[in-house]
């Protein structure tokens, strides 16, 4: 009886890895992670945002970029909108096998009248080809 279950929960197995979504099954060699995420200073107006991309040794990957921009959103708006924009960061490394990241802090100080938020577009580039992007968002103070 045992004989016949095997092969019938290895095929379940299979096909539930296959079935899962990309971000579970394999993340590609991508990932970021949220370093600080938090509203401090006076008044706790200020959003303080830190985050790392990271790209694996399995990846072609040989330039990891972020953009970065703060934006607000006050009592009157119906959407948030950009009130700065930051220069591109960049690091360009030789694909070597070994594990790459490029890390970034920003903040930016709110008000009574408006809440903001810092805004974090994550990019690995495969010799001038875009292999993979996130947006992240900080938590608005």
């Amino acid at each position: 009886m045992r004989r016949r279950l095997i092969p019938g929960w290895f095929a379940v197995l299979v096909l539930a890895t296959l079935l899962l979504p990309n971000s579970v099954a394999a993340s590609g060699g991508y990932d970021y992670g949220l370093v600080h995420n938090h509203c401090g200073g006076a008044y706790n107006w200020t959003t303080f945002f830190k985050a790392r991309e990271i790209a694996a040794g399995t990846t072609g990957a040989n330039k990891l970029t972020i953009d970065s921009s703060a934006q607000a959103f006050g009592p009157g708006d119906s959407h948030w909108f950009t009130t700065q924009t930051w220069p591109r960061i960049s690091t360009t490394f030789t694909p070597d096998g070994s594990y790459h990241h490029l890390s970034l802090a920003r903040k930016v100080r709110g008000g009574i009248d408006e809440r903001v938020r810092i805004v974090f577009k994550l990019s690995a580039w495969d010799h001038g080809l875009l292999a993979w992007s996130r947006t992240i968002r900080s938590t608005a103070c």
